[in-house]
This record gives C-alpha cells, structure tokens and sequence, in this order.
C-alpha cells in the first residue's frame, strides 16, 4: 500500500483530516510520517518498507464516533496498529493516538 493510498482510507473516516497540524476545529484529527519501522525481505531483497504513521484525533466529545470508526477501516484494510487514548485535563480533549504500520512497496531496479 503506498503512503497516498493510506491517507486516501483515513480521508473515508474524517474528510478534513490534515497533516501535522490541525484544522483549527474544535473536533480534528492529524496523521504525520514517523520513522521506517523496518523492511520486509524476500531472496536477500527488500520487498518492501514499513512505514510508522501516526494519526491523532482530538475531540472534546467522549463520544466521538471517529477513533472506532478508524479502527475498523484499519483492521478491514489489514493495516497493523498501536492504538492509545487518555484524557488531556489542561486543554479538555480525549486524545486518541495510532501508530500505524504500512508497508510500502520498495520500487523495481528493472
């Protein structure tokens, strides 16, 4: 799955998505690309690159549909991901963190 692929399946779950920063929404979620996690290898050969990808949603709604929304687009499509949620008291948002790994295939010497 390639980077632009992924972000296409974050936009189904939250159309203003954006990156690094957010929208200036009350309600907004963020994705941003961490380090490779590593490489699959076949015959000596990367296959391909796993890609960390980290996607924020900070809501003030204990309610917010969007963090279950977005782990179920994430275990349809197979992605693998680290999910972690707490309550930021000073700024009053859930804070829903992923850590997602994509594999992106590594491009042919042919």
């Amino acid at each position: 799955m390639q980077l632009s692929d992924f972000v296409t399946l974050l936009k189904t779950v939250d159309s203003s998505i954006t990156k690094n920063k957010g929208n200036g929404e009350e309600n907004y979620s963020t994705w941003s690309i961490g380090a490779p996690a590593g490489k699959h290898m076949s015959d000596d050969q990367a296959e391909d690159t796993i890609q960390r990808v980290y996607v924020d949603r900070y809501t003030k709604d204990a309610e917010d549909l969007i963090p279950g929304q977005l782990i179920d687009v994430l275990d349809e499509n197979f992605i693998s991901f680290e999910q972690i949620s707490d309550y930021e008291q000073d700024t009053k948002y859930h804070h829903h963190s992923f850590t997602c790994y994509v594999g992106q295939p590594e491009e042919s010497e042919d």
